[in-house]
């Protein structure tokens, strides 16, 4: 959702999921998270603290309303719905569910974040008209890689599914003024707005995806990358930087696409498309019946 920064005084601002959300980060490091919402005529103002301020209701932890100063008597049911929050590389997780069903897994840890010998996560982040699910599924069309990035040959792919975790391998080779050397691609996917890629090869990175809806049409894209720092220097690996520039041309190349292609429900796909079925037969797990739908 965003970086976990001053954790103790800020409220983070965040669209998502056709919701006016804020993150408040206060003490003690509880995190909590706080829909703007009207009751019996009542604005309960966007933030949680400016609602305590200006109107001194009293927030309860899980957004119940503890107390109302000038009122004898609490209406029911007075509440702020909340979501599930976590905090994990430092970045700030809220879940939030269609139906309402409680988080069923954990974020993953990326220890490079916290490696000493890695260079701080450079972010990136992008506004893009399309879905989740469109986006995952451009990683399994081998064939664009060649005719929209200008890539010699396409990658020899591997696909693996275990649960909600998909596991893709791409092999490809570089020339070199030393010689063909292999770069491997392994992106581990934890559903479809969460996902890890490590590049090994010609030179070592690994970035966090990070892809949260914003409206029915749009996402927003945050992607964090790092690399190998060399020796004693903190630089950061020439070559490393060299594939941070060379992923983000791709994903602007990528975009235009994605903002003007059409989903067909049963496409005509030959044999050398990718298993574009296999990845939307997994990807039907992650789509919920909103209440009352």
């Amino acid at each position: 959702m965003g970086p976990a920064q001053d954790r103790e005084s800020t409220v983070l601002g965040v669209g998502g999921v056709e919701r006016d959300d804020d993150v408040g980060a206060p003490e003690r490091g509880e995190i909590a998270q706080r829909d703007a919402v009207q009751e019996r005529g009542v604005l309960m103002e966007r933030k949680a603290r400016a609602v305590q301020g200006h109107l001194g209701v009293d927030l309860a932890r899980d957004g119940s309303c503890a107390e109302i100063p000038y009122a004898q008597r609490r209406p029911p049911g007075l509440a702020i719905p909340t979501l599930p929050v976590c905090e994990q590389n430092g970045t700030i997780f809220a879940w939030h569910h269609g139906a309402g069903a409680p988080p069923d897994w954990e974020v993953p840890t990326m220890p490079e974040f916290s490696d000493p010998g890695w260079t701080e996560p450079e972010h990136f982040e992008m506004e893009i008209a399309t879905c989740c699910q469109e986006l995952g599924e451009n990683a399994h069309d081998p064939a664009h890689f060649v005719s929209v990035h200008g890539v010699a040959n396409p990658p020899d792919s591997e696909i693996e599914f275990e649960g909600r975790k998909k596991i893709s391998i791409n092999r490809g080779r570089l020339e070199t003024p030393r010689g063909a050397i292999e770069t491997i691609i392994r992106g581990e996917s934890f559903g479809l707005g969460l996902g890890i890629t490590r590049v090994s090869g010609l030179t070592d990175m690994a970035f966090l995806a990070m892809n949260t809806p914003i409206d029915e049409e749009h996402l927003q894209l945050r992607w964090s990358f790092t690399v190998p720092r060399i020796g004693d220097s903190h630089r950061a690996e020439g070559v490393g930087r060299a594939f941070i520039r060379e992923f983000m041309r791709q994903l602007e190349q990528d975009k235009p696409i994605w903002e003007t292609k059409r989903y067909e429900p049963r496409p005509r796909l030959c044999d050398g498309d990718g298993p574009i079925t296999a990845y939307r037969k997994w990807a039907v797990q992650f789509y919920s019946q909103p209440a009352g739908g």
